[in-house]
């Protein structure tokens, strides 16, 4: 690993680690029941809960061109695409080509071959 592949590893663990227990934490009729509450507070003019809302539902403006995340779990639904199906496959379809482009490389990084005139012991 580099220093920086090794951050976004410890970065996903420790996002997986929280995220896992805070979803069993909060179970989807739990939040339903805050963002009911979040509603009647919004409707009686609460400015926080209008804002907290508005943050959850209405999308942040989009640098990289992607759907916004309700239109992207609207348009899925109407197609009958299940994300989390289409997520492990582009995930699996991703691997298969760092793989491949591993294997290309004779398994690359330290230890691997080198390229003629590299020197033993360098990243190349």
């Amino acid at each position: 690993f580099t220093s920086r592949a090794r951050s976004c590893y410890f970065e996903r663990f420790w996002d997986r680690l929280y995220l896992g227990a805070l979803s069993d934490e909060c179970p989807p009729d739990a939040w339903r029941r805050i963002v009911r509450r979040a509603v009647a507070d919004a409707e009686r003019g609460d400015a926080e809960a209008r804002d907290w809302l508005g943050r959850h539902l209405l999308p942040a403006v989009r640098t990289d061109g992607g759907p916004m995340p309700l239109l992207r779990l609207a348009v899925d639904e109407r197609v009958g695409v299940d994300p989390v199906d289409a997520e492990a496959e582009r995930r699996a379809e991703r691997h298969a080509h760092y793989e491949a482009l591993r294997g290309a490389c004779g398994g690359g990084g330290r230890g691997g071959p080198k390229p003629d005139g590299a020197r033993q012991g360098t990243d190349w």
